[in-house]
């Protein structure tokens, strides 16, 4: 499986390390380790965010990650999480490592002002990969680590074609057993750069075929819906109420069993794996 953009250009070895010290967090709390994966996005993210000076989830504009993600062809389901670090002495080589480190552990255990959001989503086991990205300058850092469970292998990757979404994959994990296609509608505000965190917005739509349907959303038919242990094919029309910023996401089960304690309202054993948005201007 790649999760790979050729295209990024930063320090493997640091992040090679900060993926091993993420790891010795997660066991640590008893949850499995996760592989690094260059997937483009958490190098974009920490340049831009040094680039701008805006220490935010959302960009300028107040569009949230998944898109950028998807934009840069990664079609897993990730979250993102980000640190930041200011030093009134010149910044070394050495000293952005230990304070990077330092910044994934309070993310872990000195949370509570963020809601422990950081914590829940650096320890939660359905991942099994991570993208971590810093960028500096003399006195600054930022921080940008994305979390992605990447359980399908590709046939036809998810696109967009004719007013049709469409997918098809393997499965390469028959512990987690898809439930339910799930479109999200996030409205792109300016001021949202000064939210904590960052959601996908609004449920709007799922998809399903007959006798099923959805009572509080739109319920969409598919035209193709095979969802099994070994084969995930999806078609279906799009539909849109007005323009935003769409994620098409979708569910699973976790059949593991993995024992953790999450501090948030996150539902153990409830997992994404697959997340495409797109833009309705």
């Amino acid at each position: 499986m790649v999760l790979r953009n050729e295209k990024a250009n930063f320090d493997f070895s640091l992040s090679l390390r900060l993926i091993n010290f993420l790891n010795s967090l997660r066991i640590q709390n008893n949850v499995p380790s996760v592989r690094y994966a260059n997937t483009g996005f958490a190098h974009f993210r920490s340049a831009y965010m040094l680039k701008t000076r805006v220490f935010s989830h959302y960009d300028v504009t107040g569009i949230a990650p998944p898109l950028f993600f998807t934009t840069l062809g990664n079609y897993y389901y990730m979250e993102e999480s980000i640190g930041y670090a200011w030093s009134n002495t010149p910044l070394s080589y050495s000293t952005t490592v230990q304070i990077s480190e330092k910044l994934l552990y309070d993310m872990v255990y000195n949370d509570a002002d963020e809601g422990w959001f950081h914590r829940d989503t650096l320890l939660d086991p359905c991942f099994n990969y991570a993208d971590i990205s810093v960028s500096f300058n003399f006195n600054e850092i930022y921080l940008d680590v994305v979390m992605i469970n990447a359980r399908i292998d590709w046939i036809s990757t998810p696109k967009i074609s004719n007013g049709n979404f469409s997918l098809k994959g393997r499965l390469t994990d028959d512990n987690f057993i898809p439930k339910q296609l799930i479109i999200y509608r996030d409205e792109a505000k300016p001021d949202r750069i000064n939210d904590h965190s960052y959601s996908l917005g609004e449920p709007v739509a799922g998809v399903i075929p007959k006798p099923h349907y959805y009572k509080s959303i739109e319920t969409i038919r598919p035209y193709k819906w095979r969802m099994d242990s070994s084969i995930i094919e999806v078609e279906f029309p799009l539909k849109f109420f007005t323009r935003g910023v769409y994620t098409i996401l979708l569910h699973a089960e976790d059949k593991r069993k993995i024992h953790w304690s999450p501090y948030t309202k996150r539902k153990i054993g409830e997992c994404g794996i697959m997340m495409y948005s797109f833009l309705v201007k």
